[in-house]
């Protein structure tokens, strides 16, 4: 449990940065543009601000931890596609990457209680 509290609270605060930043950021409202998202990015940082909590509610309360720990890992697995199809360079895909991992890990540590 050690490992993926502070990986999940590491997770909510990046995610929750990044969701205010999408909302407030000129720099940011012209990505989502670019990525052909950008009808749909006050809706995608309204639901990072609730995976946001998600992650940290779930520290209390496992079976949310693994459902937004699991809603993060497609979230970016999305997001990831997408910087490839707009040919974005290895390190601007990398970030989402890193947030596969770390969610996956959370993931699977979350619902390892259920399985023993």
């Amino acid at each position: 449990m050690f490992m993926e509290k502070y990986l999940a609270i590491f997770s909510a605060l990046s995610f929750l940065y990044y969701a205010l930043d999408s909302l407030y950021s000129t720099r940011m409202i012209n990505e989502y543009v670019r990525w052909g998202h950008g009808k749909q990015r006050r809706l995608i940082s309204f639901l990072q601000i609730l995976a946001s909590l998600g992650l940290l509610l779930g520290l209390y309360y496992k079976i949310l931890l693994s459902i937004v720990s699991f809603f993060l890992v497609v979230m970016m697995i999305v997001a990831m596609t997408t910087r490839i199809k707009v040919k974005d360079s290895i390190l601007k895909i990398f970030p989402s990457f890193f947030y596969i991992l770390i969610n996956a890990y959370i993931f699977y540590k979350s619902i390892t209680i259920y399985l023993i």
